[in-house]
C-alpha cells in the first residue's frame, strides 16, 4: 500500500479502509516537517556551545557557515531544543538546520575568536 501524505497531516495512527472493512495501526506514523527555528545564540567561541529552539530538530544536522561537517552534539537533542559544539572552522553566518524534511536557515551567529 503506498500513500501520499498531505502537508498539514499529523503524527498518529493510520487507519485503511476498504469495503472489507478498517483497520487502525497499532503504532504510530510520526509526520516530520523540515525544521522550524524559534531561538538561537546569537554568539559563540569556538569550542563553545550554541542551543537552537524550535521545532522538527530531533536528530537533526546543523552545519554553521564555513563548515563541511554537521556540529557535534552538546549534550541535548529533542525536538524542540538541540545544542551543539561550535566547530574550529566555523565562520560568521547561518547555521543550516538539515532534517528529513528539508532544511531551515537560523539567523546569523557571530563566531568570536579567543
Amino acid at each position: 500500500l503506498r500513500v501520499t501524505v498531505p502537508a498539514d497531516a499529523s503524527s498518529g495512527p493510520i487507519t485503511v479502509t476498504n469495503r472489507a472493512g478498517s483497520a487502525t495501526t497499532s503504532g504510530l506514523l510520526t509526520v516530520v516537517q523540515k525544521p522550524v527555528i524559534t531561538a538561537v545564540t546569537d554568539k559563540a567561541l569556538p569550542g563553545g556551545r550554541v542551543v537552537i529552539r524550535g521545532n522538527f530538530l530531533l536528530n537533526a544536522d546543523v552545519f554553521f557557515t564555513g563548515s563541511t561537517t554537521p556540529a557535534v552534539n552538546d549534550g541535548r537533542n529533542t525536538d524542540t531544543e538541540v545544542w551543539v559544539k561550535v566547530p574550529v572552522d566555523a565562520q560568521n553566518g547561518p547555521l543550516r538546520i538539515v532534517n528529513e524534511a528539508g532544511e531551515t536557515l537560523t539567523p546569523a551567529v557571530t563566531v568570536t575568536l579567543k
